[in-house]
């Protein structure tokens, strides 16, 4: 009997039916807030939980919304307003997130994997623990935004705006950081072991406690930086500004400095072995106790540098010899 009355239901009514079910049976019965998910608005709404992995919530209005634990895996919210919304613990996996507004959004411990957040609005969005493992991120802006813990490892972060964004021991290994703004960001921490900072601004930044090891720092700023003790062995620093950082005990054994601005960096007891300051700018630098063994001094600016030992430097300009020898 159950199975004639089906066979004669209006098709359409099926399918309503059908969307209903889905919706109810991800996130729990609330007859005050059944949710057609083609009508994709639904500001303030109750859907933790939900299956909508695949759904179309493009330009949705979900703001508020409460998505906790939702399953979202490549579901489009393309330019999906989710303005403080709740995505914690939300699987995302490979979601299409392009210009999506997610504004003061709590996504902490969300799964972003792949995910494509290309010009998304994350200011002051709360991302710790998240894992954004190969997402694209860019020119998204992430201002002020909570990546403690993220997992960032591979992201393109090319060109977007982490200024004053806390990434204290957050994963960024191998991620593409070329042109990003991480001015005032805190770095704690925070792994970016070959990560690619290529033109980045980083003036001011605090990075103790940093891994960037075979980073690629080409053009980058990194004016009145804090280095102290860092391992940047194997970076590349070429036309990097370093002035008035302070590089204290930091370790720049093979790294290439080419055409770098060192002026009136601190360089006591750092590590230069092998390092390539060919034409760098070291004018009023302190070098006491660093060591360039083996280090190419070739057209390097000296000029006022402070208790320099050319000890096992390589192609030192013979003027500073000869200033020596005075």
């Amino acid at each position: 009997m159950e199975l004639c009355i089906i066979r004669f239901m209006n098709a359409r009514l099926l399918a309503i039916m059908t969307i209903l079910l889905l919706v109810i049976s991800g996130c729990g019965y609330n007859p005050d807030k059944i949710w057609d998910v083609r009508d994709k608005d639904c500001p303030g709404c109750d859907l933790s939980g939900a299956g909508l992995a695949f759904a179309d919530l493009s330009e949705a209005d979900l703001k508020g919304a409460d998505l906790s634990r939702a399953n979202l895996g490549s579901a489009s919210l393309l330019a999906a307003r989710l303005h403080s919304a709740d995505l914690t613990d939300a699987d995302l996996e490979g979601a299409n997130l392009l210009s999506a507004v997610l504004t003061r959004a709590d996504l902490s411990g969300a799964k972003l994997l792949a995910a494509r957040l290309h010009g998304a609005d994350l200011t002051d969005a709360d991302l710790e623990g998240a894992n954004l493992t190969s997402a694209v991120l860019i020119r998204a802006d992430l201002s002020g935004a909570n990546l403690t813990s993220a997992n960032l490892e591979g992201a393109n972060l090319a060109n977007a705006n982490l200024a004053g964004a806390d990434l204290t021991g957050a994963n960024l290994t191998s991620a593409n950081l070329e042109g990003a703004n991480l001015a005032n960001a805190l770095l704690t921490r925070a792994d970016l072991t070959s990560a690619n900072l290529e033109g980045a601004d980083l003036t001011d930044v605090d990075l103790r406690g940093v891994n960037l090891r075979g980073a690629n720092l080409t053009g980058a700023s990194l004016r009145v930086a804090n280095l102290t003790g860092v391992n940047l062995s194997g970076a590349k620093l070429t036309n990097a500004s370093l002035e008035g950082a302070d590089l204290t005990d930091t370790d720049l054994s093979g790294a290439e400095l080419t055409s770098s601005n060192l002026e009136d960096a601190d360089l006591t007891d750092a590590d230069l072995t092998g390092a390539n300051l060919e034409i760098a700018h070291l004018e009023d630098a302190w070098l006491s106790g660093a060591n360039l063994t083996g280090a190419n001094l070739e057209g390097a600016k000296l000029d006022g540098a402070i208790a320099v030992d050319f000890s096992g430097a390589k192609n030192v300009p013979a003027r500073y010899l000869y200033e020596l020898k005075d």
